[in-house]
């Protein structure tokens, strides 16, 4: 028997109905409390898989309260997939460059910096010019120090000019395009040089490259951005265009303009190659030249165009230019009188 309140005696069986109801009332707040603090992870969780694209690392977790335990409870339901030692993805996500190249950013976190195809994908570029010219592929891209399968690992000195985008760094483009001009086959490269080119000018990518340049002075890269470097430098578009000046310049051709702008008829055309004085224009069908029916039609309306607006005009093919070289010479000496 105790004393309870005033002096007066509570039974032991009371006062174990008592305690038990005080204990039944804590376990309950402890179980809402753990409750509540379980689902405040997991909103956490859920939050920090839509910010970084459906990866995650352990580190990230354990930084929002996740035990080790409990996120082993996670992966044995199925709701995270390990992707590598310390990576995880959420359940679903599509297996492209995307999310293959947010997993290979996180297995390299921090010193990682995606680039090339990877660069291009994770700002959104993939559908717009010059990137469009590409098969931007699966595999993603890394500058790091270190090997990692599945990845293509670019090794380089010094800091790679980034930003932070899902979550991970990410090379700035003019870096990406630099990368790709350097590693891609050569011609990929070509295709995205001209294209390039044709976008933002020959002057910019010149000093695209320029700057990758000092990187990598040897080996196989170096010598590719140095060829790219020359095919541009002459203002062409293309590689056609490239051959028709190398051609016209081996020949002692002078005073000709590439990717000349004029004004004809009120719209702002561009000549494949223009000599100014004598009103000559010379247009080149590249390796694939246009053959639908709207692309034919195209570029009749601008070849009338422009011999209404006073130029004589040569047209020379791919063709021309590789089996009979001599031949486009001597129609534009002949033109040029």
């Amino acid at each position: 028997m105790h004393s309870h309140g005033t002096g007066a005696v509570m039974p032991q069986s009371r006062w174990r109905r008592h305690f038990g109801r005080i204990r039944g009332q804590y376990a309950r707040v402890t179980e809402r409390n753990q409750a509540a603090r379980g689902m405040n992870r997991d909103q956490a969780l859920f939050g920090l898989i839509r910010e970084q694209g459906g990866v995650v690392r352990r580190d990230q977790l354990e930084v929002l309260g996740f035990p080790t335990r409990t996120i082993a409870r996670r992966v044995a339901s199925g709701m995270l997939i390990p992707a590598g030692r310390s990576v995880l993805v959420a359940a679903g996500p599509p297996d492209d460059l995307l999310h293959r190249s947010l997993v290979v950013a996180h297995r390299t976190w921090p010193r990682g910096v995606l680039t090339g195809p990877s660069a291009v994908v994770l700002h959104q570029r993939q559908a717009e010019p010059p990137w469009d010219c590409l098969d931007l592929g699966l595999r993603p891209w890394v500058v790091h120090r270190n090997a990692l399968d599945g990845a293509r690992v670019l090794r380089r000195g010094g800091r790679v000019p980034s930003q932070t985008v899902l979550g991970v760094q990410v090379a700035d483009l003019g870096t990406a395009l630099s990368h790709m001009l350097e590693c891609l086959p050569l011609d990929e490269a070509k295709a995205l040089a001209f294209r390039s080119a044709q976008i933002g000018g020959s002057v910019q990518l010149a000093m695209v490259i320029e700057r990758a340049r000092p990187e990598r002075r040897h080996g196989k890269g170096a010598a590719q951005l140095r060829f790219l470097l020359h095919s541009i430098s002459s203002g062409a578009h293309s590689e056609a265009e490239t051959l028709a000046v190398d051609l016209l310049r081996e020949h002692g051709v002078t005073g000709f303009r590439v990717n000349h702008p004029v004004r004809i008829g009120g719209r702002r055309r561009v000549l494949d190659i223009a000599f100014p004085e004598q009103m000559l224009a010379i247009e080149i069908d590249g390796q694939a030249w246009h053959t639908s029916p709207k692309a034919f039609s195209s570029d009749r309306s601008r070849q009338n165009s422009i011999i209404l607006g006073g130029w004589r005009l040569l047209r020379f093919t791919w063709a021309d230019l590789v089996e009979r070289p001599d031949y486009v010479v001597q129609q534009v000496v002949a033109a040029l009188g």
